[in-house]
């Protein structure tokens, strides 16, 4: 990521707004299609291990 490595303003930062309401709206804007083409991943990856 583009956030300062170690840093605990940061985290904190990052980590309230990821553990609040806000980010709810984030993730089913941003990311609510995405998980079909994560389980495709997922299952290629499973698949080069047998």
């Amino acid at each position: 990521m583009i956030i300062p490595n170690n840093d605990p303003e940061w985290q904190n930062k990052l980590n309230s707004f990821l553990d609040g309401n806000k980010s709810q709206s984030i993730d089913e804007k941003w990311f609510k299609n995405l998980f079909p083409y994560q389980l495709e991943n997922l299952d290629y990856c499973v698949n080069q291990k047998k």
